[in-house]
């Protein structure tokens, strides 16, 4: 007895190419944030990033940032997002808004800076690493907030 021969096979029909996806809608957040310029978003970023160093480590290293700042960054993530239903008055002074923000930011993290660089070299105190990354983070989150309000001051002006 000898084993059937399998039927040729003949290959499946080829098939149409699937349909390129549809673009998504984008979101609101996504739409906010792309009518943003660079400035603003480095603003934006460096009071985000205070608001979340105030939290975070206080709680970790009780590294503690004043309520002005706290208070001054959350003004300027505010200015900053909802920069398009802001009242006309603060809407055409709002360069002159986000460099004074920047300006108070950067006198009392002057301040925080010589208190901090006390503690550091007061030998009992020390320095722990959360503590340090703490304090960085803050300093280099009032640069970002500086550097953005200094660019859109110099664009405005210039």
């Amino acid at each position: 007895m000898t084993d059937p021969q399998p039927a040729p096979t003949t290959p499946p029909p080829p098939t149409a190419p699937a349909p390129a996806a549809a673009p998504g809608t984008p979101s609101p957040i996504s739409g906010m944030f792309a009518s943003l310029g660079q400035s603003e978003l480095m603003i934006a970023a460096g009071a985000a990033l205070i608001i979340v160093a105030a939290l975070l480590f206080t709680i970790i290293s009780g590294y503690g940032i004043s309520d002005l700042t706290l208070v001054a960054s959350t003004f300027a993530l505010v200015a900053v997002l909802w920069r398009r239903r802001l009242p006309a008055g603060v809407s055409s002074n709002y360069a002159l808004l986000l460099f004074a923000i920047a300006a108070l930011l950067v006198v009392v993290a002057a301040r925080n800076l010589l208190g901090d660089l006390v503690y550091i070299a007061t030998p009992p105190a020390g320095i722990t690493v959360p503590r340090l990354i703490g304090m960085l983070g803050y300093y280099i989150a009032v640069a970002l907030v500086a550097l953005g309000a200094w660019q859109l001051w110099s664009r405005r002006a210039g």
